[in-house]
């Protein structure tokens, strides 16, 4: 693709291209990762390592979206389609649950958490900026139990058909409707 790209330099466009492959990431399973991720940085939030597995005591307990290793932060972007579904033979009621008692084991070995909702992307962030600094200034504690292993590539998510309206939000105008 940077070939192609870069035999077109004069072509209008092409400068959005260069930047949108420059900022693209392999790992991220969802718009809202993505766009969380970009968030992060122009806040100037320092990066995190995308789609970490949290090992406790051999068994893998959550891929987190996020991880900050020095404060032993996890960052999950949450979108609501998940919890209006089923999926996996599971209500939405019980991936809730299940996600809970998950991440309560997390907590008691020392992992903290930073949910992160589409509202918190568009309309506030300074408070997320904050929470985000506030969490970050306190080293987190020794994790003896928590394995951390990053995945060198995402997961696909072909299973989640259509799409949950996201083409619609984004700034560029393509999938709008009308």
């Amino acid at each position: 693709m940077r070939r192609v790209i870069d035999r077109q330099v004069n072509v209008p466009g092409i400068p959005r291209a260069v930047r949108a492959l420059h900022l693209a990431d392999g790992r991220a399973e969802s718009w809202l990762e993505t766009c969380g991720r970009l968030t992060f940085a122009a806040l100037g939030l320092p990066p995190f390592v995308p789609q970490v597995e949290l090992w406790v005591g051999g068994t893998l307990l959550k891929v987190v979206d996020g991880w900050y290793p020095e404060a032993a932060l996890a960052i999950e972007f949450d979108g609501r389609v998940k919890y209006r579904r089923p999926r996996f033979g599971r209500t939405p009621e019980e991936e809730l649950w299940e996600e809970k008692r998950r991440e309560d084991l997390l907590r008691a070995a020392g992992v903290r958490f930073l949910r992160v909702a589409y509202e918190d992307l568009a309309g506030r962030r300074r408070v997320l900026d904050r929470s985000a600094r506030r969490l970050l200034a306190t080293p987190g504690p020794e994790m003896s139990d928590v394995r951390a292993v990053p995945r060198p590539d995402g997961c696909s998510r072909d299973d989640e058909a259509g799409d949950d309206g996201w083409l619609a939000r984004v700034d560029d105008g393509v999938g709008r409707p009308g």
